[in-house]
Order: C-alpha cells, then sequence, then structure tokens
C-alpha cells in the first residue's frame, strides 16, 4: 500500500486532496510499486537514495524507505543508499 494503515490520519487525508478517494489508483505514484512492477529497467537512471535516520516520517513507517531499496535490490537495479545518523528528513 501507498499508505500504510499504522500511518497517522493525517497523512491519509493529505493522500486523497492530492490523488483522489480511490486508493487503488495510487500505486502509480508509488515508487516501490513502480519499481516492483516496471519492464524496461534500461530506462531508469542512476538512483540515490540519502536518508536521515531520525526521520520521524520514517521511524512511523510513512515513508518506505528500505522497501524501496530492497525492491530495487530484488530487480538488481543500482541504487546508491546512504542512512544519515544524527539527520533529520
Amino acid at each position: 500500500t501507498v499508505v500504510p494503515d499504522e500511518a497517522e490520519p493525517n497523512v491519509r487525508s493529505a493522500f486523497r486532496r492530492y490523488l483522489g478517494d480511490d486508493e487503488s489508483t495510487w500505486t502509480k505514484y508509488d515508487p516501490v510499486c513502480l519499481i516492483k512492477t516496471i519492464k524496461d529497467l534500461a530506462a531508469l537512471p542512476p538512483m540515490l537514495i540519502d536518508q536521515g535516520a531520525n526521520d520521524e516520517f520514517l521511524a512511523s513507517g510513512v515513508l518506505r524507505t528500505f522497501e524501496l531499496v530492497e525492491a530495487c535490490h530484488e530487480k538488481s537495479i543500482p541504487i546508491d543508499f546512504k542512512l544519515r545518523a544524527g539527520h533529520d528528513h
């Protein structure tokens, strides 16, 4: 899911305002879902994720950074992932 069930209600509300009420259409905006379903891996540019380890959204599960990294590894997509201790978003 794009927004985990345990996410705060205001997060889901914000997604509804931006993407509409039909949550089934949100997957086309979800990087994890997109990586898992992409057909043309050659079309992907190099990826860098530079994530603060103290990000409140990472801790709450709203940011699904580790799922994205795992999806890239499953598809053998090169990704440069840095988790910065002591940093927020």
